[in-house]
């Protein structure tokens, strides 16, 4: 029995039964996606999956050796993360654990680390040919202005600011906080890009998402769409070196030359995947067949266009 681990597993119902239904599909009928969550009793997901397990959060000194353990007993082979603050630890271990017979779907600790700090990652971009919004110094920068942390998750810590008025004190003083240009709307509209990366790294699957509406920093309204940016896209993330797995990434497109902005990368699955699943690509199935079946996905760009993914609350009771 080949077994599946979804961690922080929370609210991702969604991905939770695509990995169960893409199983199902290929035959592996007995494989089980278990749910782990730091606290599973208040966890949708937990509740709706195969089995749940408590696990301690990433930062916490036990993590790994509990979650090894839990892959143990529970012949679990696929670790699919899906917070940021998982993905570097991971990394770190991910060669000890395939030692032991379990993948970690994590990019390599290189990429992770870039990826983490929006410095870095505004050096990545530039490596991979797209350009970046302008970065000033605090003690130097026009209005309006966008600031961020570098380390930011969840559209946390965000400020947009069109006067001094705007900013409070303790974002000049605190060394995270990095003070950038800010993209005018109405020239540009903003994507969030689903990629699949085989075990090699080599770009296999990529949806673009307009995001129309958020909250709390995970999309809530969305629709797949095309155009003549695909090409710069595609160019793009087929030179993300050591991506593995599901790669979410940020852009603005300027609405008339279509050129890119490069905004953000997450090495996870993020929480809009749902819509680039329905819209066909099924990141589950290729997974599956790759790390399970050791069948090499095929390339596959085509999906669904226009795709609208308006999201809503759904109860879980427990008794």
């Amino acid at each position: 029995m080949k077994n599946i681990l979804i961690l922080s597993a929370g609210r991702r119902v969604s991905l939770m039964q695509a990995f169960r239904k893409e199983a199902n599909s290929l035959g592996l009928l007995s494989t089980k996606v278990i749910a782990a969550d730091a606290n599973p009793s208040l966890s949708a997901a937990c509740h709706l999956a195969d089995e749940s397990a408590k696990l301690p959060r990433a930062d916490d000194a036990s993590f790994l050796p509990e979650l090894f353990n839990l892959c143990s007993s529970k012949n679990i082979e696929l670790v699919i993360p899906t917070i940021d603050t998982e993905l570097l630890v991971l990394a770190r271990a991910r060669e000890e654990f395939e030692k032991n017979g379990v993948a970690l779907l994590v990019s390599d600790e290189t990429l992770v680390t870039r990826c983490r700090d929006k410095r870095k990652t505004a050096e990545l971009f530039a490596e991979i040919g797209v350009s970046i919004p302008k970065i000033y110094s605090p003690d130097d920068h026009p209005f309006p202005v966008f600031v961020k942390p570098i380390d930011g998750s969840s559209s946390k810590g965000l400020y947009i600011a069109r006067t001094p008025e705007d900013l409070p004190q303790k974002v000049y003083s605190d060394e995270n906080s990095i003070f950038c240009e800010l993209i005018p709307s109405e020239n540009y509209f903003e994507v969030t890009v689903d990629s699949y990366h085989d075990k090699q790294g080599l770009l296999k699957e990529f949806v673009p998402r307009l995001r129309i509406e958020t909250r709390s920093g995970e999309v809530s309204k969305s629709k797949t769409i095309a155009g003549p940016f695909l090409t710069d896209l595609e160019s793009a993330l087929s030179r993300l070196k050591g991506a593995r797995g599901c790669i979410t990434s940020q852009f603005f497109v300027n609405r008339t030359s279509n050129k890119l902005i490069g905004i953000e990368i997450n090495p996870r699955f993020g929480g809009g995947y749902p819509l680039s699943y329905f819209a066909g690509a099924n990141f589950p199935r290729s997974i599956l067949c790759e790390y399970f079946l050791e069948q090499q996905p095929a390339q596959c760009f085509e999906w669904k266009r226009d795709l609208l993914m308006l999201r809503y609350d759904k109860e879980v009771i427990v008794e």
